[in-house]
C-alpha cells in the first residue's frame, strides 16, 4: 500500500469514527435534553438562580460539589434561559470534550485509530450517555 493511499485510508476511518460519535450523541445523548427535571437538577436551578455572587454563596454553603459547575450552569441559564436544555447542555458539551480529549490521548500514546476506537467506546457506554 502506498503512503498516500494509507493516509486516505486512515482519514476515512477517522471520519467514520467521528460520524459514529456524532451519531451516538444525536441518538443517545440529545433526546434526554428536553425531558423533565430530576431532583438534583431542580437543586441546580435553585443554586444557579440570581446573581453570580448568590450562586457562588449557595454553592459553597449548600453543595459538596465544585462551585465551578454552578458558575457554568449560571452562565448557561443566563444566556439560554432556565430551561431543561440550558441546564443539560453544559454536561453534553463536557462529555463531547471528554471524548475528544480521549481521542487525542489515544492518538498521542498509540495512534489515531486507537484514539478513535477509545472515543467511540467511551461515547457508547450507557453510563456516559446518562451522565451527559
Amino acid at each position: 500500500m502506498s503512503a498516500r493511499r494509507g493516509v486516505r485510508w486512515r482519514a476515512a476511518h477517522l471520519v467514520a469514527a467521528a460520524a459514529c460519535v456524532l451519531g451516538v450523541v444525536a441518538a443517545r445523548w440529545a433526546p434526554p435534553l428536553s425531558s423533565s427535571l430530576w431532583l438534583d437538577e431542580t437543586g441546580t436551578v435553585w443554586l444557579s438562580r440570581g446573581s453570580l455572587g448568590e450562586t457562588l454563596a449557595r454553592a459553597l454553603e449548600y453543595q459538596g460539589g465544585s462551585p465551578l459547575y454552578y458558575v457554568i450552569e449560571w452562565a448557561a441559564t443566563a444566556v439560554l434561559g432556565a430551561s431543561e436544555i440550558a441546564l443539560r447542555l453544559p454536561s453534553v458539551i463536557a462529555m463531547g470534550a471528554a471524548a475528544l480529549f480521549l481521542y487525542l490521548l489515544g492518538r498521542r500514546l498509540f495512534d489515531a485509530g486507537t484514539g478513535a476506537i477509545a472515543a467511540v467506546v467511551f461515547a457508547t457506554l450507557p453510563l456516559i450517555g446518562f451522565a451527559a
